[in-house]
């Protein structure tokens, strides 16, 4: 973990081990979001049925993503992911 409520994950040379903040690390498949070769790619997605927020990064380069989610539990691989108050709520931030 990067700061309490911020999670860092580096998967430069390949997928890591999940971290434990993390469900799984897999490396990006079209097929697998119903996409064909050159359909513009989402950076997240949400599915609505599990409620699983997915970070995609497409391309060949490394990428950062900041988000925060406010006032709903996450859980990561072991468990729930540590939260800190803002705006009188709790906030994730990964």
């Amino acid at each position: 973990d990067a700061a309490p409520g911020c999670s860092v994950l580096d998967a430069r040379g390949g997928a890591p081990h999940p971290p434990s903040w993390a469900l799984d690390v897999d490396a990006f498949d079209e097929a697998e979001f119903g996409l064909g070769p050159g359909d513009a790619v989402p950076d997240l997605s949400l599915d609505p049925d599990d409620g699983v927020l997915t970070l995609i990064n497409a391309s060949d380069a490394p990428r950062a993503y900041h988000v925060s989610v406010r006032d709903v539990s996450v859980v990561g691989r072991l468990g729930p992911l540590p939260s800190r108050v803002c705006g009188g709520g709790g906030c994730t931030t990964v």
